[in-house]
């Protein structure tokens, strides 16, 4: 079964959950407040709808319908109109007898806070039937602070029949400087004024317009003014304006639009305001929706994963308070058939960690780091491997990860990866842009093997071992999760002075490093202060047939600790038939906040587009299919996204 989900058509049966950042469905847009109100008359004039009290003839405009026979917008304009746009439509005259300055609409008594940024912008259409000669970069929207100098964004009239995104970036202050901006750029004057004597201002009182005609930039004419801006129309879509964040300070940053309160609304009525609880909704119906709270966001409004904060930027279920409250969680009803699907694109790869998805038991707001109680749900790229670890009910994990590395930093990958614990012969399979890729399984970390040692003579040197003296080595295994038991015993007699002993070993693909031991006596014995030293692995995920070298010339002293009998660590299993699914597990896409974990990098940098989970295990077909079907949302690496928020111009608006 398929269906149209967001842009293209996947496979739903069996889907849990399904977040897609390019479909403004799942991905509403960053969290904002627009502090314009919204008209709720089709036309809008002195009888309602703004609260100015000059203008006419400004519509409202529908995708669907036409009251004043204004047109419908797939008539006036390229592009695609959503239910949730506002457009309004403003006629141009045909003759002379026109006063501009009754052309504009807009609304009065904003409270803008001082020191605080604010993004004042919409999207402009002039048709090409539009008579305006002269300057080309005119003002189209302006801001005017109470008593102060006004700012103007500006529409490139050689460019007439596109949509132009508008913008102004609004800066408070008792004495108002000039940053207009626009999709061409403007300024203009500067003045200002003081608060009253004795009273701390914190607020500088705004009127935003609509204003086709306004005489910016300035010209001493006011006939040529109007007589070249004759025939034809303009539209308004989706005025805004909004504060912006600290991280983006010193210029504009338009989000998606969300509509403000009714026109002419009481004051104690608040404006509607796009949460970050429920920002990334699951398509699945299943209510599976992330918390965006902590994330970052692009030029572009779009969640960026990086690092900030303690745990990266990354997106939630049950962690932070959500929609349906910090209890939530993510129950698939099943324990040994699923699937993940993944659309991403990374800035890094290589050399640390990168979260696509993590899911356990919470305690106080973090994952448990607690490996007695974890059931842990975790997929990673680690050097451009994809790992994965699924723990059951008693805490014994399936692991594998991919022999090659398959991930490119900045390019585009599917990454799919199908549970089947009931198989006998490969219970996970990793694909990636719809192919299969060759896996490794995890077993629990062993000691190195076919160890051997040799001595040489170095004729010179101090400290070398001397004849006679016997040498104990043991040597064990560790990755993140601990230390392995230790080797066998290997001992070896010196038989000239002046002599370095080297060390081979055969490689443990899993294994982070390996810890040397070394006692020097004829019982082969080791007491607490025995580690000689740390070698770190150079051939991580690599073959057992790659052998690691290491020469002791006695130089190093050793320093606490002894071989161990017993593993730090004893999770993994190649025959368990179940992972771990209850109303327990919590959820987090990028990164994953975890007790004791701050200063450890594991999240993610770059995109992660899309995330879907299947509470089946994807045929082959299924898995080519979601890739070919999801492809075509991108183009040369990049996502397509139908949004315009930076200033630009586009041919289509949203």
């Amino acid at each position: 079964m398929a269906t149209y989900n967001g842009t293209r058509r996947k496979l739903t049966e069996g889907l849990v959950l399904y977040t897609n950042e390019l479909s403004h469905k799942s991905y509403p847009g960053e969290p904002t407040i627009n502090f314009i109100e919204t008209a709720v008359k089709d036309e809008v004039n002195t009888l309602g709808g703004f609260d100015v009290s000059t203008g006419w003839d400004f519509y409202r405009i529908y995708r669907d319908k036409d009251p004043n026979q204004q047109g419908m917008y797939k008539s006036l304009a390229p592009g695609y109109m959503k239910a949730t746009d506002v457009v309004y439509k403003h006629n141009f005259p045909t003759g002379t007898s026109y006063n501009p300055v009754l052309g504009k609409h807009g609304f009065t008594g904003i409270f803008l806070n001082i020191n605080s940024e604010y993004t004042l912008s919409v999207e402009v259409f002039v048709s090409e039937g539009h008579q305006r000669t002269g300057i080309k970069n005119r003002g189209v929207i302006q801001a005017s602070p109470l008593s102060q100098a006004s700012q103007y964004g500006t529409y490139d009239f050689s460019k007439k029949g596109t949509w132009q995104t508008v913008s102004i970036l609004i800066k408070p202050s008792l004495l108002t400087g000039t940053d207009a901006t626009s999709g061409t750029g403007g300024t203009s004057g500067s003045s200002g004024t003081s608060g009253t004597t004795g009273v701390i201002q914190t607020s500088i009182r705004y009127s935003v317009y609509m204003h086709p005609r306004v005489n910016y930039p300035y010209q001493s004419s006011q006939n040529n003014q109007s007589e070249n801006a004759l025939h034809g129309y303009i539209l308004y879509k989706n005025f805004q304006l909004e504060k912006n964040k600290p991280e983006h300070a010193g210029s504009t940053h338009r989000t998606q639009f969300i509509k403000g309160r009714p026109g002419n609304s009481a004051s104690s009525v608040s404006h509607s305001a796009r949460l970050a609880s429920s920002g990334l909704t699951d398509l699945s119906g299943n209510n599976n929706s992330f918390n965006i709270k902590v994330m970052n966001f692009d030029s572009n409004a779009r969640p960026v994963f990086s690092q900030k904060g303690s745990f990266g930027s990354y997106q939630d279920i049950g962690i932070t308070t959500t929609k349906s409250g910090s209890s939530s969680s993510l129950l698939l009803n099943t324990s040994n058939k699923k699937t993940y699907d993944f659309w991403v694109n990374l800035d890094s790869v290589d050399n640390e960690y990168s979260t696509l998805f993590y899911s356990d038991i919470t305690q106080s707001g973090s994952f448990t780091s607690d490996e007695g109680i974890s059931k842990k749900q975790q997929i990673y790229i680690y050097n451009g491997k994809v790992y994965c670890n699924f723990y059951n009910t008693n805490g014994l994990s399936t692991s594998y990860f991919t022999k090659d590395s398959v991930i490119t930093a900045g390019a585009t990958h599917n990454i799919t990866v199908v549970v089947d614990t009931t198989s006998a012969i490969k219970k996970i399979k990793i694909y990636i842009d719809g192919r299969i890729k060759d896996v490794i399984k995890v077993s629990n970390i062993k000691p190195p093997s076919n160890i051997t040692l040799r001595n040489f003579n170095a004729q010179t040197g101090s400290n070398l071992f001397d004849k006679g003296q016997t040498v104990n080595y043991k040597i064990s295994s560790y990755d993140e999760k601990g230390e392995s038991t230790a080797s066998l015993l290997k001992t070896i007699l010196i038989k000239n002075n002046l002599s370095i002993i080297n060390l081979t070993w055969s490689n443990v693909p899993e294994a982070l490093g390996f810890f040397v031991y070394r006692s020097l006596n004829n019982l082969g014995r080791f007491d607490s202060n025995s580690l000689l030293t740390k070698v770190s692995n150079p051939y991580f995920g690599g073959k057992t047939s790659d052998s690691i070298m290491f020469s002791d010339d006695n130089s190093a002293i050793v320093t606490n600790g002894m071989p161990k009998g017993v593993n730090d660590y004893d999770k993994y299993s190649l025959i368990n038939n179940s992972f771990h699914d209850s109303s327990d597990l919590k959820a987090s896409i990028g990164s994953f906040p975890r007790a004791n974990e701050i200063g450890n990098k594991n999240y993610s940098e770059g995109k992660i587009y899309k995330v879907s989970i299947y509470k089946k295990a994807l045929s082959e077909k299924e898995v080519l299919h979601n890739y070919i079907q999801g492809s075509e949302d991108f183009t040369s690496n990049s996502a397509k996204y139908g949004f315009s928020a930076v200033v630009s111009s586009s041919s289509g608006g949203y």
